[in-house]
């Protein structure tokens, strides 16, 4: 986004209009909020929340959302009803993320992409849907706790292969809440905790219990946190392994690999064609 260049030579030396975003308060964020910034589209000149110029430091010019979907979804709003406003989206970190204007729609980032339109079609997928989706998941990460297995000679593969089998009858039984606690209560037994084994196998099998048991979590109480933990324990075993093969790979690396991407696309993909359930 423009944030300003040309100030004085159109208002003169007063009052004078912070040409950084740096120069406005900054919201403080978590990781999981955003913060929304307007500014005047063919001039970059930052507007306040009234959609005038910010002519001090100390104006009111950014917008706190608790999700990204809410901040996309009120940018778009605004630019749809003024098409001389363009409006970004910023982290905590104060890194623009996504980008809306009279002409287009852009994120910054995949990850952000991803997040956004994973939100949205969680929201769009029936409970049937989202059991599937898990499933897909777990079984793609249950080789990696097998092989655990087979190396450190700890655990118990049938454990996880029964809860998926169990899990997989959703739409013939009517489950059992203590047997889906059972199948829980078993899964946990024989996850490893994180530092138990000192290697990436511990990880990657730490990662497929988690998930199995985020599974059988959504089937107890229906939350849906709980498929999209499904969805951050195989994204994670992939940052891992990457980390694995190029320990000198930065943040921004990983999060666009070709790899990352591929998973993230797959999962959006996934979640759409279940929509019919």
């Amino acid at each position: 986004m423009k944030i300003l260049d040309l100030v004085n030579s159109i208002f003169g030396s007063k009052p004078k209009i912070p040409k950084k975003l740096a120069d406005f308060r900054f919201p403080i964020l978590t990781h999981k909020e955003f913060a929304l910034l307007c500014a005047e589209r063919n001039t970059g000149i930052v507007l306040d929340a009234k959609f005038k110029y910010a002519l001090l430091d100390t104006a009111t010019v950014f917008t706190k959302f608790s999700n990204l979907s809410d901040a996309v979804d009120t940018a778009t709003k605004i630019v749809k009803k003024n098409p001389n406003v363009e409006a970004g989206i910023y982290d905590k970190n104060r890194q623009m993320v996504y980008l809306s204007d009279l002409e287009k729609e852009q994120f910054h980032r995949p990850d952000m992409e991803f997040e956004f339109k994973f939100n949205k079609q969680i929201d769009q997928t029936s409970d049937a849907g989202l059991v599937n989706f898990g499933l897909d998941i777990c079984k793609r990460l249950l080789p990696e706790y097998i092989h655990f297995y087979n190396k450190h000679k700890w655990g118990d593969p049938n454990a996880l292969e029964t809860a998926i089998n169990y899990c997989e009858s959703y739409e013939t039984s009517k489950f059992q809440t203590q047997l889906l606690q059972d199948h829980w209560d078993r899964v946990s037994e024989v996850t490893p905790d994180m530092d138990d084994f000192g290697d990436y196998d511990g990880s990657y099998a730490l990662n497929a219990g988690c998930a199995v048991m985020a599974l059988l979590s959504f089937l107890i109480d229906g939350n849906k946190e709980s498929v999209k933990e499904i969805s951050t324990y195989i994204t994670d075993t992939i940052d891992f392994k990457l980390l694995e093969a190029n320990p000198n790979l930065a943040d921004n690396e990983i999060r666009t690999h070709p790899d990352m991407i591929r998973e993230w696309q797959y999962q959006v993909e996934l979640l759409s064609s279940f929509h019919e359930f």
